[in-house]
């Protein structure tokens, strides 16, 4: 379901708001090159000029990196949440990303001399792609506390904090688990089945911190993971996130 652009007249969204700054920037800045003269003609003027270079310059920087906050919450449907929008942006970004990266880099690799389909050779690059993104990703199944969800990919590094990636998985959940709930009614399970509950705004208050500032390595979390969300039930075995990183094991896909 796509957003609801028809309704955007109707709402003050975060695009008004900008227009409108803009619109009495320049208005006063031109009433007041118009009213002065000598230095202070020449520097509104100059500010008149490069002021709107400026923000769309900035413009741009929002609609790559953070376009889900262009727009008003009452443009979003009950079923396209903020968090889902932008992570199918995301998706659809790594699809389109992946087919540009195969239409240059096939061309070079290709031997004219020796024929073979085209086509086939793009796909092929293709897929190498998009595995080397989930290889540098942890996948999360959240179907358990959300049926019918999709599995999220959270693109990470050795270095991500762990607290942005539970930030991650808690939005993408969209109100099937309260904030700071992790490790007290929901956790996440690896694939042998062992709990990560130590993490999170619970571990954090454990220590009289405000937030989880430690890296997914130093609680055994790597790029490649694969987890499910679940109900935290104690039935499943622990491991505790001790802060230091542990041997890499079963958690990282070979």
């Amino acid at each position: 379901m796509p957003l609801d652009t028809s309704r955007a007249p109707a709402s003050a969204s975060p695009l008004w708001v900008i227009a409108l700054f803009i619109a009495l920037s320049e208005a006063t800045a031109g009433a007041a090159a118009i009213t002065t003269d000598g230095t202070a003609r020449l520097i509104f003027a100059f500010f008149a000029v490069v002021f709107p270079s400026a923000v769309f310059t900035v413009f741009i920087w929002l609609l790559i990196k953070h376009a889900p906050k262009l727009y008003a919450p009452g443009q979003y449907s009950r079923e396209i949440t903020p968090e889902i929008y932008r992570l199918g942006i995301s998706h659809a970004d790594s699809i389109v990303l992946g087919r540009a990266v195969a239409e240059t880099v096939v061309p070079l690799l290709e031997d004219n001399s020796q024929g073979g389909d085209r086509e086939a050779r793009v796909a092929q690059v293709v897929r190498r792609f998009e595995a080397a993104i989930e290889d540098t990703s942890i996948m999360v199944s959240l179907r358990p506390l959300k049926p019918g969800a999709e599995l999220l990919q959270i693109p990470v590094s050795p270095e991500a904090k762990i607290q942005s990636v539970l930030n991650e998985i808690f939005y993408a959940l969209d109100r099937v688990v309260g904030p700071g709930t992790y490790g007290r009614s929901w956790v996440l399970i690896d694939q042998d089945g062992t709990e990560y509950p130590d993490m999170g705004l619970s571990w954090a208050e454990e220590h009289n911190l405000k937030g989880d500032p430690r890296t997914i390595s130093e609680v055994g979390i790597y790029p490649g993971s694969r987890f499910t969300a679940i109900a935290k039930t104690g039935r499943s075995k622990r491991r505790a996130a001790t802060g230091t990183a542990p041997a890499q094991t079963t958690n990282q896909r070979s």
